[in-house]
């Protein structure tokens, strides 16, 4: 069946769309610009690395020495980390008030006087220097205009809206209020309740709560406006085009295609039980594998548990474990999902050894010593209150079964 699809015009509202209805002056852009000018400029950064010690004598002694080409190594000598040494590059803003004129005032590839901190003593190693730059001017001046036209874009927008939904209030129609507002309006194609066209691509311009609402419309009403990304969207229903079969042209291709995925199946379920029944009558697997019928991959497992990693599907585990041995008991096995099937002949079942302590019981020996136990709990408990006549807590009853069920 074909389903409604209805043909609307559409008036969209977005931020973007106000730039034409805002206008900046030049004073506006100048007396922010005055304001926020060191916001865009960059200050100059050093790259640095430093030693701390514990004296100022210790500090002195090491200056010394020290060099640019040593400074590092001298830190690691003296069992600094990488990473504590190496400060980075900095910005003097960034430093205590303490550090930001001994460190700021010296030259690239240079180093500093001992410096006092909360830490200790401090030698820096100014090791490259990345100057200042200052912002293009006329760059910025059109970063604020940009910036001052989106900060008032949403209070225009709201101030539009007011004015579409006058304008309709008045008994304008879609394209008559687009027009007087100088907006345009847009023809979307025929579009069924989810947005998807006839062909079955998915429209981004419209959203769920408009296309919910338009088909609650006839031809020639007018949608109320609806919130869509950060914007607005009205629809006017301009045709309906009602619920039908689709004409067999359409619909040919996907019908010969479903057909032949039908025909398909069907041959492949009847491929796998006549290779299933040859089986069962006597024909090994690997024969089967190596006969006409198709496309077969032989594959055995050994020492295979319900826990068994490997390519079978959930089912299958569940037949092997369900099925007796021989060739007059082999089955199949489809998997969903057209990923294919198994023929399944179970050669030997070995059954395990409850006696090895590594063994996990089965569910069904795990039930049986649970009622073996409870046997023994209720045994007990009669006992105690027949023979001698006293109170006998369940607890300590439960406790003996417990032990039972652990030592057997």
């Amino acid at each position: 069946m074909k389903p409604e699809y209805r043909k609307i015009r559409l008036l969209q509202l977005t931020p973007g769309m106000m730039d034409k209805f805002i206008s900046i002056d030049e004073k506006e852009i100048n007396d922010t610009y005055e304001f926020e000018k060191n916001k865009y400029d960059q200050p100059e950064e050093r790259e640095l690395l430093q030693i701390l010690f514990k004296s100022k004598e210790e500090a002195q002694n090491a200056l010394t020495t020290l060099t640019p080409e040593n400074f590092e190594k001298t830190a690691l000598d003296m069992g600094q980390s990488i990473e504590s040494t190496y400060f980075g590059m900095t910005k003097k803003e960034q430093l205590s008030e303490t550090l930001q004129e001994p460190v700021f005032n010296v030259a690239a590839n240079s180093i500093t006087q001992p410096i006092e901190t909360e830490m200790g003593w401090q030698i820096f190693f100014v090791k490259n220097i990345k100057a200042a730059q200052k912002a293009d001017e006329n760059v910025v001046k059109a970063e604020i205009k940009k910036s001052l036209i989106n900060n008032k874009a949403y209070d225009k927008l709201a101030e539009i809206s007011r004015k579409v939904e006058d304008l309709l209030g008045e008994g304008k129609n879609l394209t008559d209020t687009a027009k007087e507002l100088t907006l345009e309006t847009i023809e979307m194609p025929l579009l069924d309740i989810s947005g998807i066209d006839a062909k079955g691509v998915t429209n981004t311009v419209v959203s769920p709560a408009l296309m919910q609402e338009v088909f609650t419309l006839n031809v020639g009403d007018i949608s109320s406006l609806v919130e869509h990304n950060n914007g607005y969207l009205i629809g006017e229903v301009v045709e309906i085009d009602p619920v039908g079969v689709k004409p067999f042209d359409q619909v040919k291709e996907d019908v010969v295609k479903l057909f032949i995925s039908e025909k398909q199946k069907e041959k492949f379920e009847t491929t796998v039980q006549a290779l299933a029944q040859k089986a069962i009558k006597g024909t090994t697997l690997e024969k089967l594998s190596q006969g006409t019928e198709g496309s077969f991959k032989l594959e055995k497992a050994e020492k295979l548990t319900r826990t068994t990693e490997n390519n079978l599907f959930k089912a299958h585990i569940q037949t092997i474990f369900n099925q007796k041995t021989g060739l007059e008991n082999t089955s199949f096995v489809i998997a969903p999902n057209k990923q294919g099937a198994a023929i399944i002949t179970v050669t030997s079942i070995q059954l395990p050894d409850f006696n090895d302590k590594n063994v996990d019981l089965t569910a069904t020996q795990t039930n049986e010593k649970n009622i073996n136990a409870n046997a023994l709990n209720e045994a007990v408990f009669n006992d105690y209150m027949n023979k001698l006549n006293v109170k006998v807590y369940q607890k300590a009853i439960g406790q003996i079964a417990s032990m039972y069920k652990n030592q057997e």
